[in-house]
């Protein structure tokens, strides 16, 4: 399967997002594939929002958008994703916790790799707790579902009965990830994680097991800090401006940033 040239960055941004036009600029790279993959995140139940109603009935475009071109960048036949990064900024309420369940809930669906681990990284307890519940609901939610994951709160960890493969989600302590070979990871929050000088080393053991993983791959989200960016992502922010600008090729590091252009500061 030949796949068509892409690029991650985009410089007209500004435009875009005066004209409320989407901030992914990569169409998914394997179609079917992504197609697939939508069916299964767009299926899933919002269960706190009223009426329940599915992530495909609640989403924004820009969410689907994005989603599409995660699972999309899947190669089928060398078993490779080729977007392995991805950053997302959004303001506050925006669904980040409902998007980081949906995601990583499909991963786990789909994923073909016995034993696979995937994490969710959340900066303190309370928010781990926030991540976990409505991965937990949709899973209530389905009778499929419930009968092929076993869901312990306790542990914030669902297992699939089939592949045993597991979605944890841990509150920030290097102790807690150290030796992982996750698959897929989603950072929650990024920029609490800046306030921590050890927050570097704890994101690289945790995301560190995708060099052995193909198909893995690694979601930086975070809304904007309230004290100017620092420490880890600080980093990343800069690096993500710099591929979406254009000034840095980087094909496998999409960042999606929700901003003010200049003109409008």
């Amino acid at each position: 399967m030949k796949v068509k040239t892409w690029t991650t960055s985009c410089p007209d941004w500004e435009r875009r997002i005066v004209a409320r036009q989407s901030l992914v600029p990569v169409s998914p790279l394997f179609p079917e594939v992504a197609a697939d993959a939508m069916d299964v995140f767009g299926a899933l139940r919002m269960m706190d929002a009223d009426g329940s109603p599915t992530m495909e009935e609640a989403c924004l475009p820009w969410v689907m958008d994005l989603v599409k071109a995660l699972f999309g960048a899947y190669d089928p036949e060398r078993r490779r994703r080729l977007i392995t990064n991805y950053f997302l900024m959004v303001s506050k309420k925006n669904g980040k916790s409902m998007i980081a369940a949906g995601v990583m809930l499909t991963a786990l669906i789909l994923n073909t790799r016995p034993a696979a681990e995937f994490l969710i990284l959340a900066p303190t307890k309370e928010a781990a707790e926030n991540a976990y519940k409505p991965i937990r609901e949709m899973i209530l939610a389905d009778e499929e579902l419930t009968d092929r994951f076993q869901e312990q709160q306790h542990v914030k960890t669902v297992t699939c009965r089939l592949s045993r493969a597991t979605l944890k989600v841990v509150a920030a302590d290097s102790a807690t990830v150290t030796g992982k070979k996750a698959t897929g990871v989603f950072v929650d929050e990024l920029h609490e994680f800046g306030k921590s000088a050890k927050a570097a080393a704890m994101l690289t053991e945790a995301t560190g097991g995708i060099t052995s993983r193909p198909e893995g791959f690694v979601f930086y989200c975070t809304t904007q800090s309230e004290n100017p960016p620092s420490g880890v992502f600080k980093d990343k922010l800069a690096y993500a401006r710099k591929v979406r600008n254009g000034e840095v090729k980087d094909q496998r590091f999409l960042p999606v940033i929700y901003e003010f252009p200049e003109h409008m500061l």
